[in-house]
């Protein structure tokens, strides 16, 4: 029996769940529409993955450029998201098999992270206006696929993937994390077979999880999740929209007005990346929160 506010309720005497809201089932972040043709590509082909946030009204992406053990970070502009200019190299990091960056803004300077799928490392400079890059060290703790969150508080990560699911750790400084324990697994639906690029974005009070969703044949999707607190997840299934485009990568969120906006690559698309949007639910219409797809726990304190 599920209540009828937001209330602690029995679950067949065992499993105990929350109604966070408990009127209307829309659940964009599921929903999206393609832009009809690619945003960014050849001559500034998009190798490894990119990087988009929005700085004032401009965007700005930094993207990988470049074949293994030659990558290099470029950085580009535009003023709605879709036509980018030329790109110029801004970074060249080191150590690294795939330099796929994550770069968030904090109390007025960029960060940025970037490392490989596979494992072998993640970079970690600084910057004053996000062209000028200072090496800062290497996090060994984020050396799988990852996204990070930034406040003025501190920063937020999200790592891990296929074998172990998503794991969630802190830092204070960008440099040095404490992992906090096992976020999401994965393993619980059949498109979770194979999965290691995610983003992550706050909107409206909850975290919002786009993740590479792959059931071990055909091509890989993104799935939805969404989070109160950064570490129980709620499972909302596979997106929608983006079914003209197969095996997607390296999706790139952001929270911008009404809408969540994504970048994002996929194989066999000529290095070239792709736009999309979709409408930030409401609070009020956002569905109740299930206890069977709730994954995670709270950390201990």
């Amino acid at each position: 029996m599920m209540a009828s506010s937001g209330r602690l309720v029995g679950l067949s005497g065992a499993v105990l769940a929350l109604c966070w809201f408990c009127s209307g089932s829309s659940a964009d972040g599921l929903n999206w529409a393609l832009h009809p043709d690619p945003v960014m590509g050849p001559p500034d082909a998009v190798i490894g993955g990119l990087s988009v946030l929005k700085d004032g009204s401009t965007f700005r992406t930094w993207h990988d450029h470049g074949g293994p053990g030659q990558e290099r970070i470029m950085h580009n502009t535009s003023g709605d998201g879709v036509t980018w200019g030329a790109s110029a190299e801004v970074y060249q990091p080191s150590g690294t098999n795939d330099a796929t960056p994550k770069v968030r803004m904090r109390n007025g300077m960029f960060h940025m992270w970037v490392g490989s799928v596979s494992g072998s490392g993640v970079n970690y400079a600084t910057s004053a206006d996000g062209l000028s890059w200072q090496s800062v060290g290497n996090v060994p703790l984020l050396g799988s696929a990852y996204t990070v969150l930034a406040d003025p508080s501190g920063f937020e990560a999200w790592y891990g993937g296929t074998g172990i699911g998503y794991r969630y750790a802190t830092s204070s400084d960008g440099l040095n994390w404490q992992d906090e324990g096992l976020a999401m697994p994965l393993g619980e639906f059949p498109y979770e077979q194979a999965s290691a690029y995610l983003d992550v974005v706050k909107a409206d009070g909850f975290y919002h999880m786009w993740y590479s969703a792959h059931s071990g044949s055909g091509p890989n999707r993104l799935a939805y999740a969404r989070s109160r607190d950064g570490r129980s997840w709620q499972k909302l299934g596979l997106v929608n929209g983006l079914d003209a485009v197969s095996d997607i990568s390296t999706p790139s969120v952001i929270a911008d007005g009404d809408l969540f906006k994504i970048w994002f690559l996929r194989d066999g698309g000529g290095n070239n990346a792709f736009y999309a949007t979709a409408e930030i639910p409401e609070p009020a219409t956002l569905p109740i929160l299930a206890a069977l797809t709730l994954v995670g726990r709270r950390r201990r304190h």
